[in-house]
């Protein structure tokens, strides 16, 4: 039979079913008829020949399922059959039903979310032409220089040389992000912003929607007031999606040249701009300020490994070309000591995939224990609802059923309830999704990530689903292939202890994967408990950041430290600030500014990797930072006074071996500075780090400071009413000037942010993997119970004591809890080398870490447990001596 007339027999068979069987059962009657009239021609009587003929054909009904099941089509009308008497069977166990897809679709759910969120970082590519080509320029080595955005790699002056120099790079840009302040005056209203070469669309091959993109005609020095190009949701937002946006400005200043569509969210994975500017907009053109990051497009036959030795060899010669011209012999030996190096980035730039790939793996992990958990569990239940079954399977193999047809109808019911699981999974899903990205998004720092699915989410989450099915719809299995044996009045006779030992081994491997989940749980909420409550150096609460950002228009640079002066009076005087001071870098706020500074002595000047920062004479005092020695800046540290400088204790103990400090001397550049006191050791960047050496030096010393004043107010006030009030005050002294808010316990909390993502979900997953435990130890003692009935009838009838039947009820579930809490434990420790560089100050191994454990399992299947002994202790005597 050709595979054309199959498939049209078939669809007739569907459509037809009904006819076709009614013509099955005209022919086998025919046949009898036929059959039986032989039979009376030989002699026998009416009765007897119709009794003879279907004795012959072996029974009507067999004969006519093997003609049927024959036909083509068959196996699909099988199944709807299969299927219908599956969901029949599954409304007729709700409790069954719901827990099932309730604990599949946490596990799908789980497992999906995290990995779409791994998807969007790592594996799926940009939205761009040919990004297999392109290729991200990284600069490593000593740290230095003044650093400013999340890609900074190069300065201006150093990618003007890569750009006329290399040789690897058919076409090459670069961008920087950064923030633009759409309000011309007062509350600065940021959206995300970049600053791009004129190459950067070209490169791309980004088309826009409306008008053009930039090029290198509109990145040219002196272009302040250049056009702009705006995102599509700016332009929805912002314009309404008017037709006319290209005659538009953004803040009076800026033409609107193009509109970008809606798939193009830039180079940097987590992250949208609003607006993009050329780079000649910045102004940004020291030699010593980090704030580029390059990207290109390979030529053709090139490989990364190619360009990064191209690059290592032109290394030198770029960076002889912009050494910055304040530097010393050893600052120039420093500089000129960095490597280039070619990265493939087919997908982009992400420092959000830098810290967050190996969390969310880790994550992945914790929620495949938490579906096998699931599973487990679900195989658990399909166990107990097999026994309860046991003489409808009994019946139908007595009426000749296979047990592989049986096996698929099991398999059927385990597809209906893993597709249930799955479209309840994808809720859940997009619930976490959405959970994991406010936890690492800020209100002014938002993180965007594609929640929509594509096929590797799609395959990823069918084969979980695939692989679930099969392991709890076959649990199964080996009852029904002994049921050959079973009769539908036998039913004690398959209460075995095969049963009770399948049983007892999924109770033991739920306890066990919730006992590594639970320990992961625990040891990353003590992380970050521990991180939020190390003392960062300084006093946090009550400190109000003010980020003032003055207009170049308005404020010369001779003008800036009277500005500067003016504010810090003005926002002192406001009701409720104790103090104000301001910081060129505050700590935990991003800011950095990294220095290697001499330090002369007897046997020649060294060099120190230090951190720097600018700060008033009141900033050790509003900052509660304490003094170890010497003094801190006075209101005599003014620009024609001899330069002075505060170190910290780490740098104390690392570069001066911990002797006195005060009257050593420091050089940076062409400038000399007298160390005149010594502060206690603060957190810079991190309240995870190590404390880092820092060399302050005083702001009143600087002639011309730049346009932003990052002033730090102590209140004792409310902090709306306080910023609402610097805002007035602000408004009076510069009309021009914007200002951005932050508080510094936030800055705090928002530096554990990877810390409290890995404490709270893992903490979610944890319990869902308790809970599933608790319901199977709950199946376990529940089921033992009921199968002893009649002996703990006689039991109590004997008068045995609650403890008694107690243990004897409990018993077995005991050592199986215990062994899967033993195996838990081993895999925990053996496991704990993974998350070792996640944890703060805190070890897996510690007797208080393991006791607490041990008492949440323990508790929990206790609790678990309670429920069924409590039952079964109420047990009549009398009606147990009376059953079957």
């Amino acid at each position: 039979m050709s595979p054309w007339t199959w498939i049209r027999n078939a669809a007739r068979n569907l459509r037809h079913r009904d006819g076709v069987a009614r013509d099955v059962d005209n022919e086998l009657r025919a046949y009898m008829d036929l059959m039986a009239d032989e039979y009376r021609a030989a002699g026998l009587s009416e009765a007897d020949s119709a009794r003879a003929a279907r004795v012959a054909m072996g029974g009507a009904q067999q004969v006519k399922e093997q003609i049927l099941d024959a036909k083509a089509g068959a196996t699909f009308e099988t199944l709807r059959h299969d299927l219908k008497y599956g969901a029949r069977l599954l409304y007729r166990t709700p409790s069954f039903a719901a827990t099932a897809i309730i604990s599949l679709a946490l596990g799908i759910g789980a497992n999906s979310a995290v990995f779409g969120l791994l998807n969007e970082l790592r594996l799926r590519s940009l939205p761009v032409d040919r990004a297999q080509e392109l290729a991200e320029v990284r600069l490593d080595g000593p740290r230095c220089c003044r650093h400013t955005g999340r890609n900074r790699q190069v300065s201006l002056p150093l990618w003007e040389e890569i750009k006329r120099q290399q040789q690897s790079f058919s076409e090459i840009f670069a961008f920087a992000d950064t923030r633009f302040n759409l309000a011309a005056h007062g509350e600065v209203r940021y959206i995300e912003a970049l600053y791009v070469s004129g190459e950067f669309f070209s490169t791309l091959g980004v088309t826009p929607a409306l008008g053009r993109t930039l090029t290198a005609d509109d990145d040219r020095p002196g272009c302040s007031n250049a056009g702009v190009v705006i995102s599509h949701s700016l332009w929805q937002r912002e314009f309404g999606g008017r037709s006319d946006v290209l005659s538009q400005k953004l803040r009076a200043e800026h033409p609107i040249v193009g509109v970008m569509p809606a798939s193009f969210f830039g180079v940097e994975v987590g992250r949208r701009f609003d607006v993009a500017l050329p780079l000649c907009a910045s102004g940004f053109n020291r030699r010593d300020h980090w704030w580029l990051a390059v990207m290109g497009r390979l030529k053709p036959g090139w490989t990364a490994a190619q360009a990064s030795a191209h690059f290592a060899a032109l290394g030198p010669s770029l960076l002889r070309n912009v050494v910055p011209p304040e530097y010393d012999a050893a600052g120039v030996r420093q500089f000129e000591a960095l490597r280039f190096s070619v990265n493939a980035s087919p997908n982009g730039v992400s420092p959000l995939r830098t810290e967050y790939v190996e969390p969310l793996w880790l994550l992945l992990a914790i929620a495949g224990l938490v579906l096998v958990t699931a599973c487990a569990n679900i195989a658990s239940l399909s166990l107990v609802r097999t026994t309860a079954r046991e003489s409808e399977l009994a019946l139908r193999l007595a009426l000749g059923a296979s047990r592989a047809r049986i096996l698929r109808q099991f398999l059927v019911e385990g597809l209906l309830i893993a597709l249930a699981g799955t479209f309840a999974g994808v809720v859940m899903a997009r619930v976490v999704h959405g959970a994991i990205l406010r936890l690492l998004s800020t209100p002014t720092d938002p993180i965007v990530l594609d929640a929509n699915l594509d096929w590797r989410v799609i395959a990823f989450t069918a084969i979980v689903v695939g692989i679930a099915t099969l392991v709890f719809a076959l649990a199964p299995a080996p009852r029904i292939w002994r049921g050959a044996s079973l009769t539908a009045s036998d039913r004690r006779a398959t209460h075995g202890a095969h049963r009770i030992a399948v049983r007892e081994m999924l109770v033991a491997l739920q306890v066990a994967m919730s006992v590594v989940l639970v320990s992961s749980a625990m040891v990353f909420v003590l992380t970050s408990r521990n991180l939020l409550t190390t003392s960062p150096g300084f006093k946090a609460d009550g400190v109000l950041i003010a980020n003032v950002f003055l207009d170049d228009g308005a404020h010369p640079p001779d003008s800036r430290a009277a500005i500067r002066a003016d504010l810090a009076t003005r926002f002192g005087s406001i009701p409720g600030v104790a103090g104000v001071s301001y910081s060129s870098t505050p700590p935990l706020s991003g800011s950095s500014w990294d220095s290697a500074v001499g330090l002369p002595g007897p046997e020649g000047e060294r060099r120190a990797e230090t951190n720097r920062a600018e700060v008033s004479k009141d900033y050790f005092r509003v900052m509660e930072i304490g003094l170890v020695a010497g003094r801190t800046f006075t209101a005599g540290d003014i620009p024609t006074s001899p330069r002075v400088a505060l170190v910290n204790e780490t740098f104390v103990r690392r570069h001066l071996d911990g002797k006195n400090a005060v009257g050593r001397r420091l050089v940076e550049g062409q400038q000399r500075f007298e160390i005149v006191g010594v502060v206690r050791d603060t957190k810079l960047y991190t309240m995870r780090e190590e404390f880092r050496p820092i060399a302050y030096s005083a702001a009143s010393q600087v002639a011309q400071p730049g346009l932003t004043i990052r002033f730090l107010l102590r209140t004792t006030a409310d902090t709306p009413g306080v910023a609402d009030a610097v805002r007035r005050a602000l408004g009076d002294a510069s009309p021009t000037a914007g200002v951005r808010f932050a508080t510094l316990d936030y800055l705090v909390g928002a530096s554990a942010q990877r810390e409290r993502l890995m404490a709270r979900l893992s903490g979610f997953f944890g319990v869902i993997a308790l809970a599933l435990a608790a319901v199977g130890i709950y199946g376990v003692v529940a089921f033992n119970a009921a199968s002893r009935r009649r002996e703990i009838g006689i039991r109590i009838a004997l008068g045995a004591r609650a403890a008694h039947v107690t243990r004897a009820i409990l018993g077995r579930t005991a050592i199986v809890a215990g062994s899967g809490l033993a195996v838990g434990l081993l895999l925990a420790l053996t496991a704990r080398s993974v998350a070792a560089s996640f944890l703060y100050r805190v070890q897996l191994d510690d007797p208080r870490v393991l006791a607490a454990i041990l008492t949440v399992i323990v508790g929990a299947g206790a609790l678990a447990a309670a429920l069924p002994v409590r039952r079964a202790l109420r047990t009549d005597p009398v009606q147990a001596l009376r059953l079957d």
